[in-house]
């Protein structure tokens, strides 16, 4: 599919029960998306569609012959042509510095319970072989993909009356022309109005960082790569050293690393796009970065 002068590769991967019922998942590898289920597949005589609720997405084509359907993709209020062709198998993201089995250290899964929030918190618990006393570090994931319109995320923040922030969500997501459109199409933007106008969004959004920054006494280590573009260098490191220097704080480092995205990859262009394009899972710069603040840390 083409997507903003670049291709985007989507897979459907289908198939049927005993009974011919229709089951479908769908990978976007440049997104680093995978399995996300089809919440409807179904065939028409010639036509063929395929409804993925959790995205708000929608496929719908025309067999062309045994291997191709042609179509188009809709999804945010927009349409794009699509052309599926048969394949038996999917191309796998080149990854060689992914470890793989047998792995020289213990792996263990492990979970606990908050019974005070009723949350279960799990994870993975590795520990070399045959050390004792050795530093641990805990590795906690980010916040995810998230819509960037900025437009969006400043209705979300602003805008403290929650029916007119539905209001002009719905407007702006469909450009006005919301009222007009039928009752299936409202739905298709309501999913995507209720992902962005979330609790959790809304607090995500007005989240100040910076009280939390000034009451750390722990030594600091913050990178943060120099095209990263979710997270912008110039405006994060300064405020994050301002924070943590206000209070006293005299133990961190910050470092922004030439080059790299929000993945610590070496890049390009540093877009979002371009992520699944490079083989390189992490830049070994970052790890040896990581490596001796730790060991400078704990000696």
């Amino acid at each position: 599919m083409e997507l903003s002068g670049s291709k985007l590769e989507l897979i459907f991967k289908i198939s049927a029960d005993e009974n011919g019922e229709l089951s479908a998942t769908m990978d976007v590898p440049a997104q680093g998306a995978y399995n996300l289920p089809v919440s409807k597949a179904e065939v028409k005589n010639d036509s063929v569609f395929l409804h993925v609720e959790m995205i708000a997405g929608r496929f719908s084509g025309r067999l062309a012959n045994n291997t191709t359907i042609d179509g188009s993709w809709s999804q945010s209020g927009l349409s794009f042509p699509l052309t599926l062709t048969r394949s038996e198998k999917s191309v796998e993201l080149k990854r060689p510095q992914t470890p793989q089995p047998p792995f020289p250290y213990i792996e263990e899964e492990v979970s606990f319970k908050n019974t005070q929030a009723e949350i279960k918190f799990a994870g993975t618990l590795t520990l070399p072989e045959n050390v004792e006393n050795c530093p641990a570090v805990i590795l906690i994931s980010g916040s995810g993909a998230q819509d960037r319109d900025e437009t969006i995320f400043q209705i979300v923040k602003a805008e403290e009356d929650s029916v007119a922030r539905l209001d002009r969500l719905q407007r702006t997501f469909t450009n006005g022309m919301y009222p007009m459109m039928n009752d299936d199409q409202k739905k298709a933007i309501d999913l995507q109005v209720n992902a962005v106008n979330s609790t959790w969004f809304r607090y995500f959004l007005t989240y100040d960082p910076r009280p939390a920054l000034s009451r750390l006494k722990c030594p600091v280590l913050a990178l943060n790569g120099g095209k990263d573009l979710q997270v912008s260098a110039h405006q994060n490191l300064p405020a994050i050293e301002k924070a943590l220097a206000e209070e006293g704080n005299k133990n961190f480092k910050t470092m922004e690393l030439p080059n790299l995205n929000h993945l610590f990859q070496n890049s390009e262009t540093g877009t979002v796009s371009e992520y699944a394009q490079i083989e390189e899972t992490i830049s070994p710069k970052v790890l040896e970065i990581m490596t001796e603040w730790i060991r400078e840390v704990v000696d």
